[in-house]
């Protein structure tokens, strides 16, 4: 038998189900309680941490002493193959000299206690725990044999076996090896013959033993993972997590603050810890220590908190600018004794402003006559506003061919803009599109009301002028360079460029060899023909690659350069 046996992967899952409801009513069920985690320990320290250590506020600690053979962790040899990062436990005899874990088998006469503590179960109503075991031992028959207890005592550690209660036993000679997971109870403590119940004491240790006898029939030992254990302290108890000012229409949108005139509602989030049902109870909203609206009901509790999302019938609106304290207060009457009554209420300052409009723009260029444009580039000027003026509007624009349908070419530049408040300009370039009438729209969101869209009163009349005397159809169709002259040239070349659309321009000459010899930014050139000349500086006889690269690719042309 070796360490690559059989492992099961386990998983523990905890359910928190989110109810969202106004009112129930349940029977009364067995009374459970607010669970008190005791210990956690999952054996996971960085290599090198000396062993034992502390944990949750309390030590391991181990018997015997230094130099014998006793518990230990180990990193790997036997572990859960669901989780290859976390994948230490504690061996029965990680300390004896030249054994490796998962490999050898224990030697025969070994007696040794892991034991934790003190720790107390005064408040217990019920209490109860787990771990993970992987075994494999001789089994123990007549009082021969090995075996793994869990026990459990009151006051400090004794090394005898007899002053000692369990919460398990195992001397059957192992877990068949998987992992497998056993559970205990401190209500029903194995105690000689008979069940005896640690709850209400305290000064109590619990402690891993193993025992081996003297013969030489061995196995691989004891690992444990994964001890835990807690109890609850059979109270009830409500615990406030969320309080929000939310949409009556949508209450997924939460408010960070108010308007005026603007209806909203209130959110509360709130676990209820005890697995029984409560007494009818008040929780009670406020507005400025006045109360507006009271949730009366009994609630389902779990163990480990049953969570609810829960909305105040009554409907606020408030009336005018200022600020509100608003405070909710679960079980406000206490009507229901709780383990805690300091995490109930809680209390958020919300500041009211003027009375929330949707935004607005006037388009002033274009105008209702409309305006002209000959140019490549067109300066919008529009008045936007919004109310409050607190609040963060966004605007964007389009161009579109009708004044209709919502449906026209965002403007690059005007994406996302924040509504000013003011006269503002937006500049755009106009030449990508053909000549004609083009309407402008925006789009403005405030997040509280629906968008709006508003389009210009009149177009923009886009047309050719005296001077450029480009047609649409004279526009060059493809990005290219249209001649270098004179090619060989001695000592300038002149380089004609057509642009179909506007854009930024750079221009690279190369060697054969394929180095840069020399490099030009002509920035934001408009959609044409351009002209440029190229004089090379200091470069011998040869050719020369010519390379631009513009908004509709690259284009390149050679030329040749004699002295």
């Amino acid at each position: 038998m070796n360490g690559s046996a059989k492992m099961m992967q386990r998983t523990i899952a905890g359910l928190t189900v989110l109810v969202i409801v106004l009112a129930f009513l349940l029977p009364a069920q067995p009374a459970r309680a607010v669970w008190e985690p005791l210990l956690w320990e999952n054996w996971e320290r960085p290599v090198g941490t000396p062993f034992p250590w502390s944990t949750s506020g309390h030590p391991w600690l181990l018997y015997p002493g230094p130099g014998m053979i006793r518990w230990d962790v180990e990193r790997g040899a036997i572990y859960h193959p669901g989780a290859p990062d976390a994948i230490s436990s504690v061996w029965c005899v990680g300390s004896h000299q030249g054994l490796q874990p998962g490999v050898d088998p224990y030697p025969g006469n070994v007696y040794t206690h892991l034991y934790w503590g003190p720790f107390s179960l005064e408040d217990a109503a019920e209490a109860n725990g787990s771990l993970w075991l992987w075994a494999d031992m001789e089994e123990n028959a007549n009082g021969t044999g090995d075996f793994f207890y869990l026990g459990i005592r009151q006051g400090g550690f004794s090394s005898s076996l007899s002053q000692w209660d369990f919460l398990y036993k195992n001397d059957v000679g192992g877990t068949d090896s998987d992992w497998d997971m056993v559970l205990f109870d401190f209500d029903e403590v194995i105690s000689g013959e008979d069940t005896v119940s640690y709850l209400g004491m305290d000064n109590l240790l619990i402690s891993l033993i193993f025992s081996s006898d003297y013969d030489d029939i061995n196995g691989l030992g004891v690992f444990v993972d994964d001890i835990s254990m807690g109890f609850d302290n059979g109270m009830f108890d409500f615990e406030l997590t969320g309080l929000e000012l939310v949409n009556p229409d949508d209450p997924s949108q939460e408010f960070e603050f108010l308007f005026a005139d603007q209806p909203v509602q209130a959110k509360i989030d709130f676990k209820a810890h005890g697995n029984f049902v409560s007494n009818v109870v008040d929780h009670v909203l406020y507005a400025n220590n006045n109360p507006v609206s009271v949730i009366t009901d009994s609630w389902e509790g779990s163990v480990y908190g049953q969570s609810y999302s829960v909305l105040f019938d009554d409907i606020l609106t408030p009336q005018q600018p200022g600020e509100v304290d608003i405070t909710v207060f679960l079980d406000a009457q206490m009507e229901q004794p709780e383990a805690d009554e300091t995490n109930n209420d809680s209390t958020r300052t919300y500041t009211i402003f003027a009375e929330n409009t949707p935004p607005w723009i006037e388009f002033i260029h274009p105008d209702a006559d409309s305006d002209t444009t000959t140019g490549e580039w067109f300066d919008i000027v529009y008045e936007a506003y919004n109310s409050p003026v607190q609040e963060e509007a966004l605007m964007t624009f389009f161009v579109d061919v009708d004044n209709e349908g919502n449906d026209g070419q965002l403007i690059e530049n005007g994406f996302n803009l924040t509504v000013p408040n003011a006269q503002d300009t937006l500049g755009f370039y106009i030449d990508p599109f053909q000549y004609g009438d083009y309407w402008l729209y925006a789009k403005l969101d405030d997040g509280y009301h629906d968008p709006v869209y508003t389009y210009s009163e009149g177009p923009i009349h886009y047309m050719e002028s005296a001077v450029d005397e480009r047609t649409p159809a004279s526009r060059p169709s493809e990005f290219r360079v249209v001649s270098a002259c004179p090619n060989p040239f001695n000592p300038t070349v002149d380089i004609t460029l057509a642009l179909p659309a506007p854009g930024d321009v750079e221009a690279n000459w190369y060697s054969v060899d394929g180095r840069l010899v020399d490099q030009r930014d002509f920035g934001r050139l408009s959609a044409g023909e351009h002209s440029f000349s190229w004089t090379p500086d200091n470069l011998p006889s040869g050719l020369y690659l010519l390379q631009v690269n513009g908004p509709n690719g690259v284009a390149t042309h050679k030329v040749t350069y004699l002295k």
